[in-house]
């Protein structure tokens, strides 16, 4: 199965732990059988107007990553301004991936604004959608004008919502309870079991 993850949380140069346990879930699914690529876009606050910069290349895990970097003082406005994201998102995938990968699934990275993107193309590919969500604050991204009525819809056209915790799944039903029926599935964060695992905790005598 090929699988073009989206994300706006990814590491780059600039900021090597944005995002990083994103790349570990990328990483993860690299290790099945499935073929993945990794389309991110991530805007960096800067002096710069506006300066792009597309990266093609394959990580130490051997994943595809296209990493469209953006440099602006008007950071804050652009990342509000999804629909410019997405047309830099899609021309780079046209020009870039499209030509020799078709996916199968859309898989995007928390719903702002990765998600509304990745639910905008695939839609125009007529491919399933799939979100795994991260962010606690997604009461916030609800009170925001527009941005709250794509992201409802994402939800709602989603092929399966992916939250990395119970509380997390709980947490949006709470706020939509229409997605009370929807193809739920909790998927905890990717981590490092060798750097992370469990160790009983030894109780410590004050009399020895």
């Amino acid at each position: 199965m090929n699988i073009l993850f989206t994300s706006a949380w990814y590491p780059s140069k600039t900021n090597p732990s944005f995002g990083v346990f994103i790349k570990e879930h990328a990483k993860a699914i690299r290790t099945t059988d499935n073929k993945i690529i990794v389309l991110a876009i991530v805007i960096h606050r800067n002096k710069n107007i506006w300066k792009q910069a597309t990266h093609d290349f394959y990580d130490e895990n051997g994943v595809r990553t296209v990493l469209i970097e953006i440099f602006t003082r008007f950071r804050d406005l652009a990342y509000l301004l999804i629909p410019l994201q997405y047309l830099v998102l899609k021309r780079v995938f046209s020009t870039r991936i499209k030509p020799d990968f078709s996916p199968d699934i859309v898989h995007s990275s928390v719903i702002y604004p990765a998600a509304i993107m990745g639910g905008w193309l695939a839609k125009t590919l007529k491919k399933p959608h799939i979100i795994t969500e991260h962010f606690t604050k997604v009461a916030g991204v609800l009170k925001m004008p527009i941005i709250s009525y794509w992201a409802k819809k994402t939800y709602q056209k989603a092929a399966y919502i992916l939250p990395v915790s119970i509380y997390l799944k709980e947490n949006l039903i709470n706020l939509m309870p229409t997605l009370e029926k929807h193809n739920f599935q909790v998927i905890p964060n990717v981590i490092d079991s060798q750097q992370f695992f469990f160790m009983e905790k030894k109780p410590i005598s004050v009399y020895n």
